[in-house]
């Protein structure tokens, strides 16, 4: 049975992960995919950075969810949403660029690797002014904006964590598709 604990759920999230066959949880259990969500901009504080553009921070949520990935990153593999990917990606050692113009906002086009497609590209919905920027050398970029070659997708095999920063719970069928090809492929069939 695939299981999924949402944290921090924005909406929309639990109907998605029903829509792909998981049992939405109430508490984190081994094994358990872990969601983080979209919201607020991300404390750059954990990252090593003084506040230069970010807005809306939420220090008790970063705490908890910070808490939450060093308590399971070795038993759970973990899926980041939008402000959920860009926390994975800092607590696997990377860094946001904390205020980037122009906003990303809407439809993108993304480079994707392992995605069907005109010349290995997607159309992602997406909404975020913080971008995922330094990333370590153990992490694998998935899918670079066009226009602007920004991180969108990001993998990083050691916690089984990915950083997906588009939003394939609004309900856009190819944003959705990608996504969920990255989790099956990723998450649930590592070995295919």
């Amino acid at each position: 049975m695939k299981t999924v604990f949402i944290v921090t759920p924005q909406g929309g999230e639990a109907e998605m992960f029903r829509k792909l066959g998981y049992t939405v949880l109430d508490k984190v259990q081994d094994q358990t995919l872990i969601c983080f969500c979209g919201g607020s901009d991300i404390s750059p504080f954990l990252y090593g950075e003084e506040p230069n553009g970010s807005v809306g921070i939420d220090e008790p949520r970063d705490i908890y969810e910070k808490e939450l990935f060093l308590e399971y990153r070795d038993y759970s593999p973990m899926v980041g949403i939008c402000r959920g990917a860009q926390f994975l990606h800092v607590m696997n050692g990377g860094k946001l660029e904390q205020d980037h113009r122009p906003k990303h906002s809407g439809y993108r086009r993304v480079a994707c690797f392992g995605v069907e497609g005109p010349e290995g590209t997607a159309r992602l919905l997406e909404d975020h002014h913080q971008v995922m920027i330094d990333e370590p050398d153990h992490a694998f970029v998935m899918g670079s904006d066009i226009e602007e070659n920004t991180n969108e997708i990001i993998w990083y095999p050691r916690t089984r964590s990915l950083c997906f920063q588009a939003h394939p719970e609004w309900g856009d069928e190819e944003t959705f598709d990608v996504f969920r090809e990255l989790l099956r492929d990723l998450i649930e069939n590592p070995e295919t």
